[in-house]
């Protein structure tokens, strides 16, 4: 039986150290280890991150890798309606960063989607709301617009970010080029063709 049981340690003890493997993260990355226990013990998530150099892993535990460098979300916004009821289409760029040394933290309380968990919905409606309190015209040629809706959806999506309090430094939201549908784009054109028209007609 005493044999049985040293061939048991043996073996498991083999099996233990043929079934590691080395996490190593990339530069501008963070490993977070999520133990998953086999017989016994408990599981769940290390609280001291990769950031450095590499660690020797049994099978059975995982691991996630989160960039800590800036990194810029895109949103599109396709036929939005503002004020006026002519649609609009355009992007919102977020730029974002993960705290160092906060990944376990994010990983344990907002999932490693954290920002379709966590952000995505509430920056969508921030923008949109924002937007749609102007005109068609006024979002799409007016600079000063484009602007205030930077600073104001910042200082939200900052104030949200602090509310629910995860570990990301929002650093910048930017709005690209607000166009309307290619329709009023054309007869836009054509308005102004035909007023030229009228103009050179006269002299």
């Amino acid at each position: 039986m005493k044999k049985a049981q040293r061939f048991i340690l043996a073996a498991l003890c083999l099996l233990s150290i043929t079934s590691c493997y080395r996490v190593q993260p990339n530069a501008g990355e963070e490993s977070v280890l999520i133990y998953q226990p086999v017989l016994f013990g408990h599981g769940g998530v290390d609280d001291t991150p990769i950031s450095t150099g590499s660690t020797w892993c049994v099978f059975s535990t995982e691991h996630k890798e989160f960039p800590i460098t800036p990194i810029t979300i895109t949103e599109d916004f396709t036929n939005m309606i503002p004020s006026d009821n002519t649609p609009v289409s355009f992007s919102a760029y977020l730029k974002v960063q993960i705290i160092k040394g906060k990944t376990p933290e994010l990983l344990k309380n907002f999932s490693a989607d954290w920002y379709a968990h966590s952000l995505q919905a509430s920056f969508r409606t921030m923008v949109r709301d924002r937007a749609s309190a102007f005109k068609m015209f006024d979002l799409a040629s007016k600079r000063e617009i484009s602007s205030q809706l930077e600073k104001d959806i910042l200082k939200e999506i900052k104030d949200y970010a602090a509310q629910i309090n995860i570990p990301i430094e929002i650093k910048q939201v930017s709005i690209g080029a607000i166009t309307p549908p290619e329709q009023v784009l054309t007869e836009t054109k054509n308005t102004a063709a035909q007023n030229q028209s009228i103009l050179t007609q006269r002299d």
